[in-house]
Order: C-alpha cells, then sequence, then structure tokens
C-alpha cells in the first residue's frame, strides 16, 4: 500500500474515521466472488425492468435475470424509484435488508457508487462488482472518483471493476452476457469484458466449459496475483485462462503466484498491446534491444504460462485441459497426405519438438501394413486412400514405439475415405495405449463434423488443421520440461553479501551523481562503481591535460586508449571521443588535440585513460533496463559495435542466482562459443560468468534509483573477464 493510501482518512456521516488497512491485516478472501452463500445472498443495486429513452434494455435489467435466473439462493434489489423489479420487490437502500448479503453488484451512474460502496464496506459485505463505467477510462474527473472508491472501501469490501463485465461462479451468472456459460473446468480472468464475453458464449459440443471466471474492469483493488490464487485454489478449475493488457505494478506478486500456481494447473495467456512502443528511444544497446512485449515473453516463461499469440491460438490451448502431457519431445506424425507431413513438421520444430526416429521394428511392421509407397519414415505417410485398417496398424505402432512421446493423427477428406471409422480407430488405440497422449488433426468442415464430434466426447484434442495439431505438441512438451525444471531447480535463497568499504564509497558516488541532477555516470565513475560490486572492470584514470595523460599511460604501460571524460555527452563514440592503441607520447598528444578539439568546452571535461586490451576473446554485453511493471530486466547476449544488429541476447526478470544465470545465457548463440571455444580458442569459465551476473543482479536490486545500465563489451577469454565499457543511467529524482 502507497504512502498516500496510508495517508488518506475519510469522515463518515457519523464522524467516524475510516482507518486506512495496515499491510499486515489479513485481507478478505476473495471465494464469495464466485460462492456467495444461498442463505446470505446477493444484492443488485441499480435493478430494473425499465428500458432507456431509446427502448433498449438496460444493463441493470439485463444484469438482474440473468442473477435470477441461475442463483438459486437470496437475491435483493435496491432501487429507491422502484417498488417492484420483475416482479420482485424493490428495497430503496442496504439498511431495509434483513442479513448482510455476501455479494453486492453495482450497476448505477458512476457518481452514486461511492456512497454505495459505503453502505457495502460498513454492512461488511465482502465483496462488490461494479459494472458502471465512467471512471479512469473518461478522464481526470474520472480517476478522482476512483480513487475516492477505493479510499472508502478500504480494504472492508473487497472491489472488482469498475468498468467490468462482472462475475461467474459454479452456480452463478453475474454478467450481462447470452444466457449462461456452459460449466467445465476452465476458469478465465480477463482485463476485456468482449474477451470474456466471446469466452463464456463456447460451444457445448466443444467439449470445453467455464468453472468460475472474473472481468477485472480497471482493478481498483484485486490484483492479478490475488485473482490467480483464488482459482489455483479452486479445485473445479483445471486450466486458467488469462487475457491482460498490462500487469500493472504486481508484477513480482503475480510472478510468484504463477509460477505455483503452474506447477499445479495450466495457465494460457492472451497478451495484448504488444506492439505497442513502450516509450521515447532508449539511451542504451539495453534499452534498444529490450522491448516490454518481450520482457512479458520472459515473464510467462519464468512463471510457466504458455503464452497464445491470437485470440484463436488461446481458445486452442485451453482444448488442452483434458490432455495429459508428454513425457518428451519427440512426436511421430502420421497423415493421408504429403503436404500436411511437411507444414505439420515445420510447426512441429518451430515450437520447440521434434521429429521421433522410428524403430527398425516400427519400419517392418509398417513396411508390411502399408503399400510400398508409403514414406518409410516419420512423418509416416498412410497414402490418400488409407482405410481405417491402415490407420490403426499406423497409430498402434507408433503408440508401441519407445522413441516417440505422442503421436499426431492427420485426416484429409477424399472421396474413398471413413473419417468417423477413423476417429473411432484413433479412440480405441489410445484406450489400448493410454500412456500416451494423441493430437488429431480432421480438415474440412462437414465431411468431418461426425468425426470430430467422436473425439472431442472421447476428450482427445481435435484440430482443424494438422500445424495446429504438432504445435500443439511442442507447446504441450515445452511445459512439461518447465515443470521438470522447477521440481528440480529451486530458486536458491537470496544471497547475503556482506558491505564492504569499497561498496559504501561507490554508493556515494551514486549519491552525488544524483544530488547533482544528472541522470548518468560517467565511464569513470560507472566502472568504480561496478568494481565496488565485484563485476571486473578495466581500471580508468582521469587527466586533465595531456601531459597528465602521458604520466599516467607511463605508469600503466603502453598500449592505452584514451576517451572522453563527459558529464553532458553519455556517447562517446558518436564524437569521435574514443581513440585506441595508443603507443607513444606522441600518439597520446596527438589523440588529446582530437577529442579536445571536437568537443565543446562545456562539454570537456578531460580524458579517461585505460590500458588497451588485446583483440582475443568473445565480447559480451551485459545491461538492464527498468520495465514499467516488471523494475529490473537483466539482457545478456553478444556484445561489442554490432550488439542491436546480431540481437542475440536473451532477458531473465530478478532475482537470478547461479542456475538461472546459466539458463539466461544458454538461451542465447554466443553461449555455445564461450562454453565449447571456437575454431582452436579456449572455452571461458561459465561459472565465473554466472557469478559477474549474480553479482550484476546484487547491484541491481539494491539500487531502484538506477535505470539502465551497459557494460559492453564484457571481455571474455577462459577465466579473465574484463568490463571496457560501462555506462549507467539513473531516474530522474
Amino acid at each position: 500500500m502507497s504512502n498516500i493510501l496510508r495517508n488518506c482518512f475519510a469522515e463518515k456521516d457519523e464522524g467516524d474515521i475510516i482507518k486506512p488497512m495496515n499491510e499486515n491485516e489479513q485481507k478478505i478472501p476473495l471465494e464469495t466472488f464466485f460462492t456467495p452463500a444461498p442463505g446470505k445472498g446477493i444484492v443488485i443495486f441499480g435493478a430494473t425492468d425499465q428500458l432507456d429513452q431509446n427502448g433498449q434494455v438496460k444493463l441493470g435489467q439485463k444484469m438482474t435475470e440473468n442473477i435470477l435466473a441461475s442463483f438459486k439462493g437470496k437475491v435483493f434489489l435496491i432501487n429507491p424509484t422502484r417498488e417492484t423489479v420483475l416482479g420482485q420487490k424493490c428495497y430503496k437502500n442496504l439498511s431495509e435488508l434483513e442479513g448482510r448479503p455476501d455479494l453486492s453488484i453495482v450497476v448505477t451512474p458512476a457518481k452514486t457508487v461511492p456512497e454505495i460502496v459505503e453502505q457495502c464496506a460498513s454492512a461488511g459485505i465482502p465483496s462488490t462488482v461494479i459494472l458502471s463505467a465512467g471512471f479512469e477510462e473518461v478522464g481526470e474527473e474520472g480517476k478522482k472518483l476512483a480513487e475516492e472508491v477505493k479510499r472508502i472501501a478500504n480494504g472492508r469490501t473487497r472491489i472488482a471493476g469498475p468498468n467490468c463485465f462482472g462475475v461467474v461462479g459454479p452456480d452463478m451468472n453475474c454478467t450481462f452476457s447470452r444466457g449462461n456459460p456452459a460449466v467445465g473446468n476452465i476458469g478465465v480472468i480477463s482485463q476485456s469484458g468482449g474477451i470474456l464475453s466471446w469466452l463464456l458464449d463456447m460451444d457445448p459440443e466443444s467439449g470445453m466449459g467455464i468453472s468460475r471466471a472474473a472481468s477485472t474492469g480497471s482493478m481498483l483493488d484485486v490484483t492479478w496475483a490475488e485473482w490467480l490464487k483464488s482459482f489455483g485454489d479452486d479445485e473445479s478449475t483445471k486450466t486458467i485462462a488469462i487475457y491482460m493488457e498490462q500487469l500493472g505494478k504486481d508484477s513480482a506478486g503475480f510472478i510468484k503466484t504463477a509460477r505455483e500456481v503452474s506447477k499445479k494447473k495450466m495457465i494460457v495467456a492472451l497478451k495484448a498491446g504488444r506492439t505497442k512502443e513502450s516509450g521515447k528511444a532508449a539511451a542504451s544497446h539495453t534499452g534498444a534491444l529490450v522491448g516490454n512485449d518481450a520482457v512479458y515473453n520472459e515473464a510467462f516463461r519464468h512463471s510457466g504460462i504458455l503464452r497464445a499469440d491470437t485470440s484463436e491460438e488461446l481458445f486452442r490451448l485451453l482444448k488442452l485441459s483434458k490432455q495429459e502431457l508428454p513425457k518428451g519431445d519427440r512426436l511421430a506424425v502420421i497423415t493421408n497426405g504429403g503436404g500436411s507431413a511437411v507444414l505439420a513438421t515445420d510447426a512441429l520444430v518451430l515450437a520447440g519438438g521434434k521429429l521421433a526416429e522410428l524403430s527398425p521394428e516400427t519400419i517392418s511392421k509398417l513396411n508390411t501394413a502399408l503399400p510400398s509407397t508409403w514414406s518409410h519414415g516419420n512423418p509416416i505417410d498412410v497414402i490418400g486412400d488409407a482405410t481405417p485398417e491402415r490407420y490403426r496398424v499406423a497409430i498402434e505402432s507408433a503408440l508401441q514405439d519407445q522413441g516417440n512421446d505422442g503421436v499426431s493423427v492427420t485426416h484429409v477428406p477424399v472421396a474413398m475415405s471413413a473419417p468417423e471409422d477413423i476417429a473411432n480407430v484413433i479412440v480405441e488405440s489410445h484406450k489400448k495405449y493410454p500412456s500416451k497422449p494423441i493430437f488429431a488433426s480432421f480438415a474440412g468442415a462437414k465431411s468431418v463434423k461426425g468425426a470430430r464430434k467422436i473425439l472431442i466426447e472421447a476428450g482427445i484434442p481435435v484440430f482443424s488443421t494438422t500445424e495446429a495439431a504438432t504445435k500443439t505438441f511442442g507447446v504441450l512438451s515445452g511445459r512439461a520440461k518447465w515443470l521438470k525444471h522447477a521440481e528440480e531447480h529451486r530458486l536458491e535463497p537470496k544471497l547475503v553479501i556482506e558491505r564492504t568499504p569499497e561498496m559504501e564509497k561507490a554508493d556515494e558516488i551514486l549519491r552525488v551523481v544524483r544530488e547533482s541532477g544528472r541522470t548518468f555516470l560517467t565511464e569513470h565513475e560507472s566502472k568504480e562503481v561496478f568494481r565496488a560490486y565485484g563485476i571486473p572492470a578495466t581500471e580508468t584514470f582521469i587527466a586533465g591535460d595531456e601531459n597528465e595523460a602521458i604520466v599516467i599511460a607511463e605508469k600503466i604501460g603502453y598500449p592505452v586508449v584514451l576517451k572522453l571524460n563527459s558529464t553532458t555527452l553519455s556517447h562517446k563514440t558518436d564524437v569521435k571521443g574514443v581513440v585506441l592503441n595508443l603507443r607513444t607520447q606522441e600518439e597520446i598528444k596527438g589523440a588529446w588535440s582530437s577529442i579536445r578539439n571536437a568537443i565543446n568546452e562545456k562539454d570537456f571535461h578531460g580524458v579517461a585513460v585505460q590500458k588497451m586490451e588485446s583483440g582475443d576473446g568473445e565480447e559480451v554485453l551485459i545491461g538492464a533496463k527498468t520495465d514499467p511493471s516488471f523494475g529490473h530486466v537483466i539482457v545478456f547476449g553478444q556484445g561489442g559495435t554490432r550488439t542491436e544488429y546480431y540481437k542475440d541476447t536473451a532477458l531473465s526478470i530478478l532475482p537470478i542466482d547461479t542456475t538461472s544465470a546459466e539458463d539466461l545465457m544458454a538461451r542465447t548463440q554466443i553461449y555455445k562459443i564461450l562454453k565449447n571455444g571456437w575454431r582452436g580458442s579456449s572455452s571461458s569459465d561459465m561459472s565465473r560468468l554466472a557469478n559477474i551476473l549474480v553479482a550484476f543482479s546484487h547491484f541491481l536490486e539494491t539500487h531502484p534509483e538506477v535505470k539502465e545500465v551497459d557494460i559492453n563489451p564484457l571481455i571474455v577469454l577462459g577465466d579473465h573477464m574484463v568490463a571496457l565499457d560501462a555506462r549507467i543511467i539513473l531516474h530522474e529524482a
């Protein structure tokens, strides 16, 4: 809770003070949003059966109709202008009710909502759903109104919304959807009412249905983490679908909760807004490489959340709610079309899976049963005129083969085929060999409708394209890998790093720079900070004139590098402020003059002198950027002047330990070169490099004032590692 909220107090009508909720106080559970006790019931503020001025049904009427039709407990209607609504008694306000409802639904104009929330909070109603619009989405006045509602509620009644579509429980539809949704095991948390409405309208024949659903609206109160934990604790929910536009400030809680929930339930997220630019052009390599959408990708990967790229893919992945996970990533593909085999293979590999190698025994069986023109390998092309029996031999042979972890069966309709018989063969074969998952794809429309129904009823996922089936297997095998990794690797306890005098001096550098009004440190200052925190960097000395530069060079030994030292210019190479490989006093004098003459006097604060490193070793980038939702995000990858060209980088959210540092590095191409060497070069000490990343993570965790960081390049040669260039950018004070 922010300091602003801690200091917010409001007088109630009777003169009492609303005390701000202490952070350590137990928050009201969310269960009454979905399972209000029948004996306590639901109260609807704004219930009506009057049409609007255009003769249209009002939101309050549709909401009331849906609740009365679905909820078997008490339902109280409040409308001070009506005696009855839809034949049921109406109350003027909450005080007229006997008892306290578990859930309140608000569908009144925005300006009336603060008073209603006060009534609900004072009465001790645990959950309130505000469907009313007219808050943050309409501008500054609406934002003030939303803050007023939040201040009044203050945790005394939990709020879903405002400007939301409502909630759905196992025996309750508190939305304005068209009819009640099919009941199933999929829970939905959506930031969009329209997306939730679409998912609530699932075709019952798809075999999918809703266990519970929540429209978050503008999320005035309940956080993503709280919604997710509630759904994770619900036994009837087996799979969780998320539609997200922005996470907000709850990133740490969300990631921690998602990681725990993902271990027992599959979470599929559709994240919108992925092409929206997150800000102006960044001031560093790291800023240019780390986009907001890439950070969401990393957060979902880290948390075990499956990301859907489209609404169609979201729906497709939800079909997996009844599907067992494969034990590996090797797939046997069976098809009656050569083109389908090619498409299936592409989709499989791009999703992280791979084609299984058929055993000699399997090849022998198929040679006996299939036409001589079959593909004699995987994919198994059973030829276009394949009979159900031909499919049976191929499917059962693949299921018995220990060299694969799943089977995909594709059927394209031809005049000689029998789709429903083939579907029955798939079902029977799966019952006979249930240890491996089967994915079916029946291309076409009316001719395969019956076959699809057979598979759906048997709980076998069926798709309209072969790519969808094999991609789905790849996604599932990826989830299986994540679960195994999550079970084997627990994030190491947060490192306790003792403070040193060097760290105190480094923190003083940061403080002085910040208080001076500057937003970036010079290279010399940045390196001093990093060296203090255990990140190796070349020792750098500042020279005020050319004679001092010569003295320094003589002391540290030639060859040396001269770099512009400026507290106003951050990109030295852009202004020709770097001169390499200087070997004599005359060369230093020439470099000094070159740099000095290219820079305005106000931007010139001497030069930095450092030892010239040899050209051996690999150039690596280590950087960080502040994401608006996730805070500091680390980037690792290929460094040097062509970093942005190659874009061989990977991201990680904080914190990281040595294991997650190794995983971060392994997701880049340069990792293979570092670990194994390249064309005669020696391999690098990857443990030392991982420890540098952990030290870097510690620095970021202890310095929230840091906005961006670039260490580029970090030279890596065996166990020798040193940063040649470094920059720290701070948030504005």
